[in-house]
């Protein structure tokens, strides 16, 4: 009878231990697949952040391959509206991720300020202000179409890592010159500009 207690009680000593070892293999199973979740879960947030980096490229890249206003549809759009209006400004660039155009005109006794949607021609802005005009001077229009190439010989001179951020032309009264003004900008947020004289196309000015 003794013997047979005895067994009895080795039997559940075994079951006991063999139970207590199946809890930690088990605990340890369940504690490989948290952190097997959590790795995962880390690699899909990465993926995810890698993802929405690439879109935003993507679409700042599609901004810069959408331009489908050149600057002489931009001059003529402002031209059909207000004829007989001279302008005094004309500049490119973007505000709010758009490319536009923006064009600054005048006429004896009002200032017009004029903003063109570069990837598809909608009109931004639109605003006529009376004001003394005496002491503008209107820009050569036949330089528009001569911007271009000084674009191209500035972004050959910069490098291939420098980009066109923006341009103007005005009059620069003291010299008495059309004058274009260009700044390009790299990845790093560094920018070089550039300054032409249009009836020439002399290089004035190299600011890094």
């Amino acid at each position: 009878m003794k013997k047979l207690i005895l067994a009895l009680a080795f039997v559940f000593l075994l079951t006991g231990c063999q139970s207590g070892q199946n809890a930690k293999t088990e605990d340890k199973k369940n504690g490989n697949v948290a952190t097997e979740q959590n790795n995962n879960e880390k690699e899909n947030s990465k993926t995810d952040e890698s993802n929405k980096d690439d879109s935003s490229e993507a679409k700042d890249n599609k901004a810069d391959a959408t331009i489908t206003v050149s600057p002489e549809e931009a001059v003529k759009k402002f031209n059909d509206k207000y004829p007989g209006v001279k302008i005094d400004e004309f500049s490119f660039g973007k505000e709010n991720m758009t490319y536009c155009y923006e064009i600054n005109g005048f006429d004896d006794d009002s200032e017009y300020e004029f903003e063109i949607d570069a990837t598809d021609g909608t009109i931004l802005k639109d605003n006529k202000e009376l004001d003394n005009t005496a002491d503008k001077t209107a820009i050569n229009l036949d330089f528009i179409s001569e911007i271009q190439p000084l674009i191209d010989k500035s972004l050959s001179e910069a490098g291939s890592e420098y980009h066109l951020d923006s341009y103007s032309i005005d009059f620069e009264k003291t010299g008495n010159f059309n004058k274009l003004d260009i700044e390009l900008e790299n990845s790093k947020g560094q920018d070089i500009e550039f300054e032409y004289n249009l009836d020439t196309k002399e290089l004035i000015k190299k600011d890094m």
